[in-house]
């Protein structure tokens, strides 16, 4: 399964490749191309476009971010989401730039992405807590529904639990879970 720091280890050896509008990778990217691409590496499949990956995985605030976040920007102040980023921690961010027509590193807390911040999104599921076991039991309430009760507090309720359970679960089928 995918860490944070494999994450942001795959993101950076992308550095130096080129921006091409629409590129997806594996030798250039646009933004949004650069993100779905570095998840894509680990079993993960985002939206395509910009705007569209702020309904990817779950909100997180800017105090809460951690490694390999999703961050989403407008391109000018107040206007939709245009641009998106992988946060490396320290206030780095990673990201394929239209400007320097590359993929770079920047300050979280520069002119542009301050102004422009929207939000972020959390993508992997942290399962790298020691002794942390998934136990899957029947809901009482829903016959057929499964919970995942070690997972659950890690979302904001128990159908963003479900719902990762079902996506963890088709994914990992293969694997005995």
């Amino acid at each position: 399964s995918a860490t944070q720091s494999a994450v942001v280890a795959f993101a950076r050896q992308q550095l130096g490749k080129p921006y091409v509008y629409g590129a997806g990778g594996p030798n250039a990217f646009d933004c949004s191309g650069f993100t779905s691409y570095v998840y894509s590496h680990f079993g993960y499949q985002l939206n395509r476009v910009s705007g569209a990956q702020a309904a990817d995985g779950r909100s997180v605030s800017k105090a809460d971010l951690a490694p390999g976040d999703i961050l989403l920007f407008s391109r000018k102040p107040g206007g939709p989401i245009g641009h998106v980023a992988i946060y490396m921690g320290g206030g780095q961010l990673i990201h394929a730039s239209n400007s320097h027509k590359k993929i770079i590193t920047k300050g979280l807390n520069g002119s542009y992405f301050s102004k422009n911040y929207k939000g972020a999104r959390r993508i992997l599921i942290n399962r790298e807590r020691p002794g942390k076991q998934i136990k899957y039991i029947e809901s009482g309430d829903t016959p057929g529904l499964f919970l995942c009760p070690a997972l659950q507090a890690e979302f904001q309720s128990v159908m963003d639990c479900i719902l990762i359970f079902h996506f963890h679960w088709a994914k990992h089928e293969s694997d005995g879970l």
